[in-house]
């Protein structure tokens, strides 16, 4: 009963300490701009087997008068062997212009600023061919990256300012 009571004051604690750290930030993708949260491209089940740059721009005319757009490079590089891939990507410049109400809404602490520009997080993974395609069997390939906190202009809502990591793996097979 003891240890019972002190696991439940312990959690108390927590939640106590962690509840004074809001401050009525909003942390969701719906307060930033289009590449604070980004969704990553999903592989095929394969990685690049040459060195490979891709480099492209996007568009987003979104929610509530937020327009961004920006210019997005991405480079594959083979490691030690054709099944292993350092992959490095970012959105290299981003654009943006948002209303008067947008900002109000994000708490953007600079409201001087409605437009400029500014470069985003940079992004490295690790791509691994875990299975090459045989005549039953798919390719499968394991990514493990990280998101740095480079990301300028959070004070604008623009980029979150945090590092962050993710796991995943993906199935491919050519019909």
């Amino acid at each position: 009963m003891k240890h019972h009571l002190g696991v439940i004051i312990g959690l108390m604690l927590c939640s106590l300490t962690l509840g004074a750290q809001d401050r009525g930030e909003y942390i969701s993708p719906r307060h930033f701009g289009p590449n604070a949260f980004p969704v990553p491209t999903m592989l095929d089940g394969r990685v690049s087997e040459t060195l490979k740059v891709e480099l492209a721009g996007d568009y987003y005319h979104g929610f509530a008068a937020d327009q961004t757009a920006d210019l997005f490079a991405r480079i594959y590089i083979p490691l030690f062997t054709k099944r292993v891939n350092l992959v490095v990507w970012m959105p290299v410049c981003e654009w943006y212009r948002m209303t008067a109400a947008r900002q109000r809404e994000c708490l953007v602490q600079d409201t001087a600023r409605i437009s400029g520009h500014g470069y985003g997080d940079v992004y490295i993974s690790t791509d691994i061919q875990v299975l090459r395609a045989r005549r039953w069997w798919p390719d499968i390939t394991i990514r493990a990256a990280m998101k740095t906190a480079s990301g300028e202009q959070y004070e604008l809502a623009r980029h979150y300012d945090d590092p962050a990591y993710f796991f995943d793996a993906s199935i491919g097979k050519s019909m």
